[in-house]
């Protein structure tokens, strides 16, 4: 059965909803390929007796009250970020929120034409006696070791991957870490800009970091490490989740491997990137651009002079007129230039 897919037009986006049965693969993507998607609602489980439900007995059927919690937060850490997304609805996944029903997913995502929110740091607590202290007694200021746990998922969950934010410190008062403490709010986040993708695999697995036609990667910025407890956890026992306070940062071995390239794998392990903490299942995070430019094998090909290739390459985006380039270069920012005479868009170029 192929995904139920519907679609409705907003001010400035796309505001996209997908339904998919179970073991189908979500394939999220933004089709004018001008922003990033940005998940706002998840669902899996079942809450419609109607959707999904051809071919199964009706036992399949009878709980509508069905959702597994955490759902979103898979999406969104998944598919923010990203011009594309594929994941796979299924228990293993997510996890069986009802057992004997059978279950579907659905998303609501948008697709954002400007730079969003990255949140890596945040702390609702106190940790300075001077920020936030006027008018307070000094007993209110004393315990600097006050930080409410799970503060930082609350504020990724709310807040990544759109492009204004706005949140109630109510909503980190569940419990007081600290009674009797005057606390704060306290973050540090990354305004990514458009076209920024978002890659994240976990440890023991691949990461797969792609752009479209004629377009080469630029790493920006690689995490290797833990920073919550929400990623990555699927059959880990608590004490390999439990540090999220560990980091390191791998741009440079990321970049050495993929920039420049259209495509590039790369193994998530220790042996790549070191242990920042041993006992604890970390994931690799890496943010990256595709840029307009040659990929390495035909630049090389470029530098060679090799005179007797010849390449019949695609519709550039972009109309040519006015580009020009040295004879060795097969695209200039995204335009096709060959032997620095005018190229159109359906010319051959001549290396």
């Amino acid at each position: 059965m192929s995904p139920i897919f519907t679609q409705a037009r907003t001010m400035d986006s796309d505001l996209v909803v997908l339904i998919l049965i179970p073991s189908a693969s979500l394939s999220a993507a933004n089709r004018s390929k001008s922003g990033v998607i940005s998940v706002q609602e998840g669902l899996y489980g079942r809450t419609d007796a109607e959707i999904c439900k051809e071919g199964r007995p009706p036992q399949q059927l009878a709980n509508t009250a069905c959702s597994q919690a955490g759902a979103v937060d898979v999406l969104k850490s998944s598919c923010n970020g990203r011009n594309r997304c594929n994941i796979r609805a299924s228990n293993g996944v997510f996890g069986d929120p009802c057992f004997g029903t059978y279950k579907y997913l659905k998303v609501l995502y948008t697709c954002e034409k400007s730079g969003m929110i990255s949140v890596q740091e945040g702390l609702y607590g106190r940790t300075d006696p001077e920020i936030c202290n006027e008018g307070r007694p000094p007993q209110q200021l004393a315990n600097t070791e006050c930080s409410q746990e799970g503060a930082l998922d609350v504020l990724k969950s709310r807040c990544n991957g759109k492009k204004t934010c706005e949140l109630n410190v109510d909503v980190f008062r569940t419990s007081d870490p600290c009674v009797g403490i005057f606390k704060y709010l306290e973050t540090n986040f990354t305004c990514l800009p458009p076209n920024t993708f978002h890659v994240l695999a976990c440890e023991d697995s691949l990461a797969h970091l792609s752009c479209d036609e004629w377009k080469v990667i630029s790493v920006r910025k690689a995490i290797y490490g833990r920073l919550d407890q929400t990623t990555c956890i699927f059959e880990r026992p608590p004490s390999q989740v439990q540090n999220d306070e560990c980091k390191s940062k791998v741009t440079s071995v990321v970049a050495n491997s993929c920039n420049g390239k259209n495509s590039c794998t790369i193994r998530v392990s220790n042996g790549a990137f070191g242990d920042p903490c041993g006992g604890t299942y970390k994931y690799l995070k890496v943010f990256y651009k595709c840029n307009c430019g040659v990929p390495e094998r035909l630049l090389l090909l470029g530098l060679a002079r090799v005179r007797s290739v010849a390449l019949v390459l695609p519709r550039p985006p972009l109309p040519l007129e006015g580009v020009r380039g040295p004879p060795w270069a097969l695209l200039l920012g995204c335009h096709v230039v060959s032997s620095g005479a005018l190229a159109r868009p359906t010319d051959k170029a001549t290396v």
